[in-house]
C-alpha cells in the first residue's frame, strides 16, 4: 500500500471512531482529533512501518471506547464545553490545590477586604443615607 492511501485509510478510521463521542463533542472537537490523530499516523508512518501504525489504530480505538464512554456517562463535562468560564474555574482550582500557602493567602485576604468593605458600607449606609431615628432630624 501507499504513503497516502494508508493517511486516507487512517482518517477515515479515525473519524469512524468519532462516533463513538457524543454529537456535540464530535461537532467541537471532532476535526481536532482526526488532525492530531492524523499527525500521529505521519510521524508513524515516517518513523516506523504498517506494523505501528496498526498498533496506532488499536491505541486510538481504546482511547476513543474509553474517552467516547466517559463523555456520554459524565454530563458535567458538557458544561465546560458551554464557555470558557468552566475551564478557567478549573484550572484555578487546581492551582489553588497545588499551593495551599497562596490559597490561604488569597482567602485571607478576600476574608479582610470584604469584611473591610462591610463596615465601611454599614457605617456610610448609617450616617449618610438612612434617616436619623428622632422625630425631626432637620430640627437638630
Amino acid at each position: 500500500m501507499t504513503r497516502n492511501r494508508m493517511l486516507n485509510m487512517s482518517e477515515r478510521w479515525f473519524r469512524l471512531l468519532q462516533y463513538l463521542y457524543p454529537p456535540d463533542f464530535r461537532s467541537e472537537m471532532g476535526n481536532a482529533v482526526v488532525e492530531a490523530y492524523t499527525d500521529r499516523t505521519r510521524a508513524t508512518l515516517r518513523n516506523s512501518g504498517k506494523i505501528h501504525l496498526i498498533a496506532l489504530w488499536l491505541r486510538a480505538l481504546a482511547d476513543s471506547l474509553r474517552n467516547g464512554a466517559a463523555e456520554r456517562l459524565r454530563p458535567a463535562a458538557s458544561w465546560r464545553r458551554a464557555g470558557n468560564w468552566g475551564r478557567d474555574v478549573e484550572l484555578v482550582r487546581r492551582r489553588l490545590v497545588r499551593s495551599p500557602i497562596f490559597a490561604a493567602t488569597t482567602i485571607g485576604t478576600l476574608t479582610i477586604g470584604l469584611g473591610m468593605f462591610a463596615v465601611v458600607y454599614t457605617a456610610v449606609q448609617k450616617v449618610l443615607i438612612d434617616p436619623m431615628p428622632y422625630k425631626n432630624p432637620g430640627d437638630l
